[in-house]
C-alpha cells in the first residue's frame, strides 16, 4: 500500500474565520502525481496552502511525511516540502539564476556562500525547466511563460521530496504548458518526487497525473486514478455541466468535453 506524503483529517480551512474547506479527509500518496481539480472557488488553492503550512487551519490535523505539520521548524519543513503559489511578485533587478538560488535558503548557513551542492541544485533546476541559457537574464525582462518557469525552477532547486504547485501552467501557451507538465512528470519518475498540483484543464490532469482529487464547495466529490474519475457522473457533480467521456485516439487516455458543446459541433457538420 502506498504511503501518504501528506494527510489531513477533519480539516477546516479558510479566511477570516470563514471556512472554505470544512471537515475534509484526504491522503496524497508519496512518489506520485496528484491533481486537485474543480470549479473556481471550490477550495483547491486554500487546501493546498493549508497543507503547505502557508496559512493556519481552522480545525483538524495535517501530517507531512508522517509528522504533524506543526512540529516542523521552518527550515526542516522547507527541506521536506516546496510550494509554488499561483501569483508571485517579480523582485526588481534580479536575474533568473539569483531567483532560482533563493530555493536554497533552507540549506544556507550564517556567513557561508553557496556550496557545490547549492550550485549543482540550481544548475539542475535550470536545465529541468529549459532555462539553462537564461541564468544571467533579468527576471523582469522575461515573458510571462519564461518567468513562470523560473519560479518553478526555484521550487525544484529547494530539493524537497514533496512539491506543491498552484496552477503551474498560468501564463503559459499550450506548447510550454505541455513542456512544463512533461518535465515535472519526468522528475516524478526519475527522482521519485511527490507532486501535487492544482490544474484547471481536466484533460491535462488526466494525461499527466496518477490521481485526481475532484472537489466542489470545499468537499471531495471523488478521488482516484484518472480512468476512474473522468466519468460523466463525477464531472457533472463537480462542475454542474453535462460531460461526455472520450479516449485519446493515440494514447487511450480519457478525455472529457461538455456534452452541449459536442452536440452543437455535431449539428454544425
Amino acid at each position: 500500500m502506498t504511503r501518504a506524503a501528506i494527510a489531513a483529517r477533519a480539516l477546516s480551512a479558510g479566511y477570516g474565520g470563514r471556512a472554505v474547506v470544512e471537515g475534509l479527509d484526504i491522503a496524497l500518496p508519496e512518489r506520485r502525481v496528484t491533481a486537485l481539480c474543480g470549479p473556481n472557488g471550490c477550495g483547491k488553492s486554500t487546501l493546498l496552502r493549508t497543507l503547505a503550512g502557508l496559512q493556519a487551519a481552522l480545525g483538524g490535523h495535517v501530517e507531512v511525511a508522517g509528522k504533524p505539520l506543526g512540529s516542523y521548524r521552518r527550515r526542516d519543513l522547507a527541506r521536506t516540502l516546496a510550494m509554488l503559489s499561483q501569483f508571485n511578485e517579480v523582485p526588481a533587478g534580479l536575474t533568473v539564476r539569483e531567483l532560482v538560488a533563493y530555493g536554497r535558503f533552507a540549506y544556507a548557513k550564517w556567513l557561508r556562500g553557496p556550496t557545490r551542492e547549492d550550485t549543482a541544485a540550481v544548475d539542475e533546476a535550470l536545465v529541468a525547466t529549459g532555462l539553462e541559457e537564461y541564468g544571467a537574464r533579468d527576471l523582469a525582462a522575461l515573458s510571462g511563460g519564461e518567468r513562470q518557469r523560473a519560479w518553478i525552477a526555484m521550487a525544484l532547486a529547494q530539493g524537497a521530496p514533496i512539491v506543491l504547485l498552484d496552477e503551474p501552467t498560468t501564463y503559459l501557451d499550450i506548447r510550454h504548458q505541455l513542456e512544463v507538465l512533461g518535465q515535472l512528470r519526468r522528475l516524478n519518475r526519475e527522482r521519485g518526487l511527490t507532486i501535487v498540483w492544482v490544474l484547471h484543464d481536466l484533460n491535462q490532469a488526466a494525461a499527466f497525473s496518477d490521481e485526481i482529487v475532484l472537489m466542489r464547495a470545499g468537499r471531495i466529490v471523488a478521488q482516484g486514478a484518472p480512468d476512474a474519475i473522468m466519468q460523466p457522473a463525477y464531472l457533472e457533480a463537480a462542475f454542474d455541466v453535462p460531460m461526455l467521456r472520450l479516449e485519446h485516439p493515440q494514447t487511450g487516455v480519457p478525455l472529457c468535453v461538455p456534452a452541449h458543446a459536442a452536440a452543437r459541433a455535431e449539428m454544425a457538420v
